[in-house]
């Protein structure tokens, strides 16, 4: 069952990619409303909207206060939400299963953590921000992982060792 519903995920973001690729850019714009429904879809049925839904709202409101410290309108901040580059992004590369963390909660929580990673670096001008914020975020999975199966190895302080009390010498005094 397993590999059927991986196989089925790779179909998915394979298409995904090739109706990207393949479509015109006059009809890009027609198109992303069904990629988006389509996208959604997608992580509903592997059970990782969590991560793309926090991601998406991460981005409207990192790209609000973004906006407001830039001084610059909010539709130019936000329209890339409505690209396709971002679309795939939101829906095909962050969700993935096998690199996200499995509790829903430290699912939202990567989801925000990556938009606001994104944020940083978009503030800067730095360009990929999306792939260089998934990129650091999911460094830190296999930790995460560690914590979720209870793994973690408990940091414990160096020892303390008490040093022995000065005595006098008996012709000190």
């Amino acid at each position: 069952m397993r590999d059927r519903k991986q196989k089925i995920e790779m179909i998915a973001h394979f298409a995904a990619v090739v109706c990207l690729l393949g479509t015109p850019a006059h009809a890009e714009k027609k198109m992303n409303l069904g990629f988006s429904c389509s996208g959604l879809f997608t992580v509903l049925w592997a059970k990782q909207s969590e991560i793309s839904l926090s991601w998406i709202f991460g981005f409207l409101v990192f790209g609000v206060i973004r906006a407001e410290m830039k001084g610059i309108p909010i539709a130019r901040v936000l329209a890339p939400l409505l690209g396709p580059g971002i679309l795939l992004f939101s829906f095909h590369m962050i969700s993935d299963p096998a690199t996200t963390p499995k509790t829903r909660s430290l699912r939202f929580a990567f989801g925000i953590t990556v938009a606001a990673i994104d944020a940083v670096l978009r503030y800067h001008e730095i360009p990929s921000s999306p792939l260089f914020a998934l990129l650091m975020t999911a460094a830190a999975v296999p930790f995460i992982r560690d914590y979720e199966e209870g793994k973690m190895a408990k940091v414990v302080p160096f020892p303390v060792v008490e040093k022995p009390a000065l005595s006098k010498a008996s012709g000190d005094a």
